[in-house]
């Protein structure tokens, strides 16, 4: 596994290979893995919010298909609390996430909190082009939760703060025209730094790994039901992934090559 972070001169850098770890994933992160501090709505609130605090990065060859979400939490959240989990795309690549468009999201009870222990979140698989946003938000009580785990050391730039009514929730379909959507860099009082939420990417299906027809990095059970649910004469012979030979139809000799690329994809 590759990790990368934004690095001087706005290009992504390969700062770690971890051992052990898949060779074709990669793992977009600007955190160094230590919280310094957490962050919540003040007290000043009127009502307890809706917040959102997310990173934005962009998308790797090699890493453009979103396949886990890790996050770190504040030890000022109670227990049993569900968070939400949000990928969304910004189509215009402009490092602010305002209009960025949802492609996926889920809600998880937490196990870890208390900063500098990842949750780590298996997310449908998700197919990232450019810039992209990866976002955690849940129901804060103001003056008393601080969910949003920070690293002072990561770069500014590409972590952003949401909050909203919670009786209106997260508006997705306009980040920023919720109550309150800013620059973490630029909010008052708030610390430089970056928020510790990570991404994992594997490849996206193609010429490396053509059996993994569900994206997830792995040749395994699902991606055979999804070959025996095209079985027969492709519909559309140039969109038909689970014709793995080319030759028109989802048959035996297809089942033979997802066979033999059984397993992690390399």
């Amino acid at each position: 596994m590759r990790t990368v972070s934004k690095a001087a001169g706005g290009m992504i850098g390969v700062l770690a290979l971890a051992a052990g770890a898949t060779a074709s994933s990669i793992e977009y992160g600007y955190d160094d893995g230590v919280m310094n501090t957490a962050v919540g709505p003040p007290s000043s609130f009127p009502s307890d919010p809706e917040m959102l605090w997310g990173n934005y990065f962009y998308a790797e060859e090699g890493g453009e298909v979103i396949t886990e979400v890790s996050f770190a939490l504040g030890p000022n959240f109670a227990e049993d609390r569900e968070v939400g989990i949000a990928i969304m795309d910004d189509p215009d690549d402009d490092e602010d996430p305002g209009n960025a468009v949802l492609l996926t999201q889920t809600e998880v009870v937490p196990e870890h909190l208390g900063g500098s222990e990842f949750n780590h979140v298996e997310v449908e698989p998700t197919e990232v082009e450019g810039g992209f946003f990866v976002a955690i938000y849940a129901w804060a009580e103001a003056g008393i939760d601080r969910p949003a785990a920070q690293d002072w050391t990561g770069p500014d730039g590409y972590s952003w703060l949401l909050y909203n009514p919670v009786e209106q929730g997260v508006d997705f379909d306009d980040l920023a025209g919720n109550a309150f959507f800013e620059r973490l860099d630029n909010v008052a009082g708030a610390f430089p730094g970056v928020w510790m939420i990570r991404a994992t990417g594997v490849p996206a299906n193609g010429e490396e790994c053509p059996a993994d027809l569900t994206g997830d990095g792995t040749v395994g059970g699902a991606d055979l039901g999804s070959l025996l649910a095209e079985w027969g004469d492709c519909a559309d012979p140039d969109d038909c992934p689970a014709d793995l030979t080319g030759d028109g139809t989802v048959g035996g000799a297809d089942l033979g090559s997802l066979l033999a690329e059984w397993g992690g994809c390399p």
